[in-house]
């Protein structure tokens, strides 16, 4: 077990996709959740999760889920619009929330939930894995075996499953501006995260995107200028990548294997390579849950800040990117 607490903590879960899956397995590592409530707009997904995770209860409806006195700790796995407003509602009934990235899409709204947290004596965190990923500290020692840094190359492409449905006519949520889709959002905050987490907010931030005529970005190039180096971060729904991602100093250099999963570092100079890990740990959402399960029961506001201003930069960063992407004339994609 990873977490021990005096207390257990009765959890709510919104959404029953994968990731909702992926996060009630990883849930099982910690010994104080306890599986309360799960709320999906579909009778039938209520249903399944019940017998599948021995929920005690359900719901269809959102308002009628929040206003659960038994709830302690809220994740919620909808759609990126909702994200806002759902985690507004929980911190105003004084629930705890872990809400999947991003949490906002602007400032404005994540320092309003900031004002709520603080008003309501109640925690959230954005479900970022490598923010509380084991693996992060080592990467952090590795760098300082790199000299001075030059240059650092993060991506995220990943061909979405739902492209095709687009092709066809349809309108999938992750195409959809209306419901906060696209490159950005979707897979984007990862690097942008991962940037930020190793070398703090950037100095300036330019971007590239292309885009199909739903006016969401699926394909997006950024530079992030810093006092002595430049950090340039794509993130694709509509391809594939298959290189490393790539920290170079003027000595060495560092290639890691994923953004989100951090599960491989290399060290890697003119005539050396060594290993440094070579390990995906299991069911690695456990780390963010037993983070906000630390938090609540100590009352840790000092790291509830000290996440919450990580989240701050990113979100900053972020709606810099939207403001050029809406800004300029988005080269629209052709669909074959």
């Amino acid at each position: 077990q990873i977490a021990k607490g005096d207390q257990s903590m009765k959890l709510g879960v919104v959404g029953t996709s994968s990731i909702s899956d992926s996060f009630l397995k990883a849930s099982k590592h910690i010994e104080d959740i306890e599986f309360d409530s799960v709320m999906s707009p579909r009778q039938t997904n209520v249903d399944r999760f019940i017998e599948k995770y021995g929920f005690r209860c359900g719901y269809v409806s959102y308002n009628k889920f929040i206003m659960n006195s038994d709830i302690d700790l809220v994740y919620i796995a909808s759609p990126n619009i909702y994200h806002f407003e759902q985690t507004k509602q929980a911190l105003l009934q004084h629930k705890n929330v872990i809400c999947e990235k991003p949490i906002t899409l602007s400032l404005d709204d994540l320092e309003e939930l900031e004002r709520i947290a603080d008003a309501n004596d109640v925690f959230f965190i954005e479900a970022m894995r490598p923010v509380h990923h084991p693996h992060i500290k080592i990467i952090r020692e590795s760098i300082k075996k790199l000299g001075l840094i030059r240059y650092v190359s993060l991506g995220f492409m990943r061909y979405s499953s739902k492209y095709k449905e687009y092709q066809k006519g349809g309108n999938p949520r992750v195409f959809s501006k209306e419901y906060g889709g696209g490159a950005l959002n979707d897979l984007g905050v990862y690097p942008i995260t991962l940037a930020v987490l190793l070398f703090g907010p950037p100095k300036k931030v330019t971007s590239n995107s292309m885009s199909l005529n739903t006016e969401v970005d699926l394909i997006t190039r950024i530079t992030m200028q810093y006092d002595t180096f430049i950090v340039n971060c794509v993130f694709s729904k509509i391809s594939n990548s298959f290189v490393s991602n790539e920290i170079q100093g003027e000595c060495r250099s560092l290639l890691l294997s994923h953004v989100t999963h951090l599960d491989r570092l290399e060290l890697i100079g003119n005539r050396m390579s060594k290993v440094l890990f070579n390990e995906r740990l299991e069911d690695d959402m456990r780390f963010e849950i037993e983070a906000i399960s630390s938090m609540v029961l100590t009352k840790d506001v000092i790291k509830f800040k000290e996440f919450l201003n990580i989240a701050k930069d990113v979100t900053t960063i972020c709606d810099t990117i939207r403001s050029q992407i809406n800004g300029e004339q988005i080269k629209p994609l052709q669909i074959l």
